[in-house]
């Protein structure tokens, strides 16, 4: 939506100094700090869910509470989940980049496969069964619309929905149904080094620029984190502090990074095994200069995002709540097709919000890392 909210951000310091030539001499002419304007968009969020007029009919009231709590439960969980895929997201809402599409594999139905690669690196793995998607070029035009996912091949992140007769093309963007450009926006819009930022273009604003290190292929190791935290604090200032920060990324990079101290070039085990029962060969747990490394499976198996969590607000029109619609009941009878009322009720979980970072600098973002594609494929769904 066009709704927000504007607030002041600093951008430049007061550089006001000067040093007197002679006794009596005159002041530095005054400065001042720059604050600029910026706007926070309200992302309207919703999930639908419904239950047939037979379910409430035969159930008893406490097997239909029961049932009820369970579809609610179910569908705020997975609402959530979705929360957490675009806190790693730009604002697009992409779900996935499609790489090869094969037209008319069936009659009825159509695939194409999703990129697992460094460069894009979400394969399949926010694609389900059963959602309603759309297709966008890479300029922001619809290609396609409303198709139905009906099964998703986790071994090669190929995707089967019924046959459509717009073609998808090539380095398509795949989102929820009409909703490109509406998600909320994550680390991919707040911590980068180009582009618009709430209103302001970057280029005119250095200071609203995050380190982002491309990493061009290469593993993960100590030596890399070492170098882009020296980045950021030339950019901060070397007073800033070093150890209020966590990095964030995909589990197969923390393993990896365990694995790289774990090398005999880095590290020699020496123990003694006489008595001991067993003995423990992996190293459980790394501490970049202090920082805490946090999982996540929806972080971009390519990226590692070091973020200051204090500098990161939720901005909230309205929290996740259940919907209340113009009766102000938040069940309201389906339609079967205009004008003709269906024998089912249905009911939304929603929220309005947006993420926002007040310090965009203090963040810093490593791309293209290099993983193993096999390793983050899920099994599931």
């Amino acid at each position: 939506t066009a709704l927000g909210r504007y607030f002041a951000i600093q951008v430049q310091s007061n550089e006001s100094y000067g040093s007197q030539s002679s006794e009596g001499g005159a002041f530095p002419t005054a400065g001042n700090l720059v604050d600029v304007k910026a706007l926070v968009t309200y992302r309207s969020q919703f999930a639908s869910f419904k239950f047939t007029g037979d379910v409430e009919d035969l159930a008893t009231n406490k097997t239909l509470t029961n049932a009820l709590k369970r579809i609610v439960k179910d569908t705020t969980e997975a609402y959530d989940e979705k929360q957490n895929y675009f806190l790693f997201g730009n604002g697009t809402g992409s779900l996935g980049v499609v790489n090869v599409v094969t037209d008319n594999v069936s009659p009825t139905a159509d695939t194409f496969s999703m990129y697992n690669t460094i460069a894009q690196t979400q394969g399949a793995r926010a694609l389900r069964a059963g959602q309603v998607i759309s297709a966008y070029s890479s300029a922001g035009s619809q290609r396609a619309n409303n198709m139905t996912v009906t099964s998703v091949n986790r071994s090669n992140d190929t995707v089967t929905v019924p046959n459509i007769s717009t073609g998808l093309v090539q380095d398509d963007i795949i989102t929820f149904a009409d909703s490109y450009n509406y998600a909320p926006q994550g680390f991919a819009y707040h911590i980068a080094d180009s582009g618009q930022w709430l209103g302001l273009n970057r280029a005119n604003y250095p200071s609203l620029n995050s380190v982002v290190h491309d990493a061009a292929s290469a593993s993960l190791d100590q030596d890399m984190i070492e170098l882009v935290a020296l980045k950021s604090r030339n950019v901060r200032g070397d007073a800033a502090p070093k150890f209020d920060y966590a990095l964030i990324m995909h589990p197969v990079q923390h393993k990896n990074l365990r694995a790289a101290i774990r090398s005999a070039s880095n590290i020699d085990f020496q123990a003694s095994l006489a008595g001991n029962e067993k003995m423990d060969l992996s190293v459980r747990e790394v501490s970049p200069n202090g920082m805490e490394i946090i999982e996540d499976s929806w972080c971009a198996p390519s990226d590692v995002w070091r973020v200051r969590m204090s500098d990161w607000a939720i901005e909230e029109e309205a929290p996740r709540q259940m919907y209340k619609h113009g009766d102000g009941n938040v069940f309201i009878q389906s339609l079967a097709g205009s004008p003709a009322y269906a024998d089912a009720k249905e009911g939304r979980v929603y929220s309005r919000y947006n993420i926002v970072c007040k310090q965009p600098y203090s963040q810093f973002r490593i791309k293209n890392v290099n993983f193993s594609a096999a390793e983050t494929r899920i099994a599931i769904m």
